[in-house]
């Protein structure tokens, strides 16, 4: 099923808030996020909590800032893995050290096998509107 969801990336208008929880699927998983507007890139572990086809709910230890850029990287057994881009749309703190954040998609391709490597558009900052 998430599989699924992954090749519908950027299909179809994005859904209405009333439709958002049914497109959603469970995917309890650790990713990498390579944060994009901190100098050097740093790697962070956050928890993906659920997603669809248009974003993703996660946790993490650390807070993230409204329109942060990161890329994760989703991998599929037996199928080529994506790279995604996302931005953070909102992030609240839930404990001690311990947040609950959203991110929309921006933009996915498939990683070559064994490259780490992203579009170099990717890397800089849009203008916002």
């Amino acid at each position: 099923m998430l599989k699924q969801k992954f090749a519908e990336l950027f299909i179809g208008p994005m859904p209405s808030d009333e439709q958002r929880d049914s497109y959603r699927v469970k995917a309890r998983m650790p990713l990498q996020a390579v944060l994009l507007d901190e100098p050097g890139n740093p790697i962070v572990l956050i928890m993906c909590r659920d997603t669809c086809s248009h974003g993703m709910g996660f946790f993490s230890q650390r807070a993230f800032r409204l329109n942060e850029r990161f890329v994760v990287r989703f991998h599929f057994a037996n199928d080529h893995d994506r790279l995604v881009l996302c931005r953070v749309r909102f992030c609240l703190i839930r404990a001690a050290q311990r947040y609950q954040g959203g991110v929309e998609f921006l933009d996915a391709v498939t990683a070559q096998a064994g490259s780490t490597e992203m579009p170099a558009h990717w890397a800089h900052k849009p203008i916002l509107p």
